[in-house]
């Protein structure tokens, strides 16, 4: 919402006992202060999904089961097919009250909402969902793959590509705000949104870029960091699919890549190259302030010599994780996010880093006053 951005909302975890989907709604439109819109309905006990924009209905791995034109055919219910056209309606009720075009064709066709084309509500819901008058709301269980095919496929139908985006926003070396039409042969803009550490690579810092192409045979010696106003040398140009990396040459605007090799670069860096330093810099992104902390103890001092830089790589890849030492009782004290957020740094430290340490609670240093003499 900060940036006002187009947005799409996946409700996960649907599968398991006692999920709500409507409460999540609900949820999504108080958090958002948005107009959140089901585009998708689920009939056989959960077992199908219907997509209301496209009129089909598909099993949870999205493999398309029949259109609901067809409905007997696939063996729904009488009960089912009138919740589908329920749901249906209302869909297209709402979707007409926010688009005017959709309106308008429907006026001039005369047509019932059941036989509205699904062309034309695709389209409504992309005018609406970049418009941001609309926030569609899709159901599934990531962990068993469950509606994430249409989630992926609504992703690429309704949300804005880079050039429909309008003009970057942020603010020149000054601190002055100004704003910058997204081109394809413009000025490099690149926004840093990510570091992992890779046991062969390094870090690796992932961008994205808004504006302009990204050479390697540019950018090499001549990376510019505008956020920190340093420059920078990467060594390689990387897509990732997930697990796997392939070397590239050039990437357009729009691409996700990885950069190998940057020292100064963090996750909310603005970067471009050294003839464009006086360019743009995005707005970065806003770390809450930490709410747990706890105590890290190595076990001697051999693995406190290599916790330190191991804490360094971890605090790079999340800003959000802060360490400080404790004066007073000699301590290593980490703080974040919460309790599961500091667990999930504790295994990290054991199993991928493999050092022998312990997290517990900080402990206090107590004084003593004297009250009487």
């Amino acid at each position: 919402a900060r940036h006002l951005l187009p947005v799409i909302s996946f409700v996960n975890k649907m599968d398991r006992e006692g999920a709500d989907f409507l409460k999540s709604m609900n949820s999504v439109r108080s958090a958002l202060n948005a107009n959140v819109i089901a585009i998708q309905c689920v009939i056989g006990n959960g077992t199908k999904v219907v997509d209301l924009v496209e009129n089909q209905v598909f099993d949870w791995s999205g493999n398309v089961i029949g259109n609901v034109s067809d409905l007997e055919k696939i063996g729904i219910t009488q009960s089912d097919q009138e919740s589908i056209r329920n749901a249906r309606d209302s869909f297209i009720e709402k979707l007409i009250d926010i688009d005017d075009t959709l309106m308008n064709e429907w006026i001039e066709s005369g047509l019932e909402f059941g036989s509205i084309p699904s062309c034309q509500l695709k389209d409504a819901v992309r005018r609406a969902t970049i418009g941001r008058k609309m926030v569609p709301v899709l159901r599934g269980s990531a962990l068993k793959d469950h509606g994430v095919i249409s989630l992926m496929n609504a992703m690429i139908d309704y949300l804005p590509n880079p050039l429909e985006r309008g003009n970057l926003s942020g603010t020149n070396r000054n601190g002055d705000l100004i704003s910058l039409p997204i081109q394809l042969n413009g000025p490099l803009i690149a926004f840093a949104f990510k570091v992992t550490h890779d046991p062969f690579l390094g870090a690796l810092v992932f961008v994205r870029i808004f504006s302009g192409c990204m050479h390697l045979d540019s950018i090499k010696g001549s990376l510019y960091n505008l956020s920190k106003q340093v420059k920078d040398r990467p060594q390689k140009l990387l897509k990732i699919y997930a697990d796997e990396q392939q070397e590239i040459n050039i990437a357009q605007v729009g691409s996700v890549v990885a950069l190998s090799g940057l020292k100064e670069t963090m996750t909310g860096d603005s970067l471009t190259l050294v003839k464009d330093r006086d360019g743009i810099v995005l707005q970065g992104v806003e770390i809450p302030e930490a709410v747990f902390s706890a105590s890290i103890e190595p076990e001697n001092r051999k693995v406190g010599l290599e916790l330190e830089p191991i804490l360094k790589i971890l605090q790079r890849e999340d800003p959000s994780l802060r360490v400080s030492n404790d004066l007073e009782t000699g301590e290593i004290v980490i703080s974040g996010m919460g309790e599961l957020h500091l667990e999930i740094i504790y295994n990290r430290l054991i199993n991928e880093f493999r050092l022998d340490v312990q997290m517990n609670k900080p402990r206090v240093a107590f004084r003593e006053t004297v009250t009487e003499c």
